[in-house]
């Protein structure tokens, strides 16, 4: 991917194996994992950790330390288990409370959010800021429910193990954008999901580092 991006400033770490056969069906098989890819050439990507929050599957979130025209943030970009994302999110907030800087928390949170105060979203609205929720309100549609994958994609993987699994939910908000010290500009929920990729639509925000949070 960084490849066809055209840059050399990325971190990415990956767990378990993807191979998409009547295996990968059955049991799931696939891999988890997050990446952060820096396009500008004037953003300069000054170190990364990873945060290991899922001994079972080999976890970790990623925490780049990055700088933008004498300015420093921090991007923590993660994709949590959605059984565990409730401890996971608690290892994510120590480590937030190490840090008073700018931040930006992105990525898939398996939280649907259904539950006000119950799920990990509202954890981190407790800290941080809700992107979508200040600028837009409510709550992004991000992954499409059930009746919409036997509608448009009956032979995708996707579609068959929900059927394997006699699933039917809805229509959910899974991908967030948090940030901290950080002024949201604008935010947007791609309309269409790359099926044979993923099942989730992608977020795309943008943010202003330079001035004070709003």
């Amino acid at each position: 991917i960084a490849e066809l991006l055209g840059t050399a400033q990325y971190h990415g770490n990956l767990c378990n194996t993807y191979i998409i056969t009547e295996e990968y069906r059955k049991n799931d098989s696939c891999y988890h994992g997050c990446a952060t890819y820096i396009l500008n050439p004037n953003i300069r990507l000054v170190s990364h950790t990873d945060i290991p929050v899922d001994k079972s599957d080999k976890r970790f979130v990623i925490d780049s330390s990055i700088t933008y025209q004498g300015k420093d943030f921090h991007v923590i970009n993660l994709h949590l288990e959605a059984k565990a994302r409730k401890e996971e999110t608690k290892i994510i907030l120590n480590h937030l409370n190490d840090n008073d800087g700018r931040v930006i928390v992105c990525g898939d949170l398996n939280s649907f959010g259904a539950d006000e105060g119950q799920d990990v979203d509202s954890d981190l609205r407790k800290v941080m800021t809700d992107v979508w929720d200040k600028l837009e309100g409510g709550r992004a549609v991000t992954s499409y429910g059930s009746q919409w994958w036997y509608k448009n994609f009956p032979e995708n993987p996707h579609t068959l193990k929900i059927e394997s699994r006699e699933s039917n939910y809805p229509d959910g908000n899974l991908d967030y954008f948090f940030c901290k010290n950080i002024t949201p500009l604008s935010i947007k929920s791609l309309s269409e999901p790359v099926p044979y990729l993923s099942d989730h639509l992608a977020l795309v925000a943008e943010f202003n580092i330079q001035g004070n949070p709003a």
